[in-house]
């Protein structure tokens, strides 16, 4: 069956139905999609950021590798984006990123999870 929507178009209903289905399931996936977050929980988060800052800089792909490992409470750690705070990524003269400062020392470059939990004594 057919449907004419103007003189020269007409699209088949069993087209139509599949491009609404396909909308739905792309808004469920989107926004409905309660997958659990693999990260480590936000009171570990929490730890961690109370004795360490993160260097990033938007558009780092090792960066958002790093923010993926932290999963939903990524927010909760002191981070300086190097490219809106370049003056403060300069004073501790960051040159690469993401680039963790932990009880004083430099760490460069994406840490795993138990890494930041032993180096930070959150473990």
């Amino acid at each position: 069956m057919k449907i004419k929507l103007g003189e020269n178009v007409k699209i088949d209903v069993w087209a139509l139905l599949l491009i609404i289905a396909v909308v739905f399931l792309l808004i469920y996936f989107r926004f409905f999609n309660t997958a659990p977050d693999s990260g480590p929980s936000r009171e570990t988060v929490k730890c961690i950021a109370s004795k360490s800052t993160i260097y990033i800089s938007t558009g780092c792909h090792a960066c958002a590798a790093q923010e993926k490992l932290f999963g939903k409470n990524f927010m909760f750690l002191n981070i300086v984006d190097c490219l809106i705070e370049g003056q403060k990524c300069s004073q501790q003269n960051v040159t690469s990123v993401p680039t963790w400062f932990i009880n004083g020392e430099r760490h460069i470059g994406v840490q795993e999870i138990d890494v930041l939990l032993s180096l930070t004594g959150c473990s």
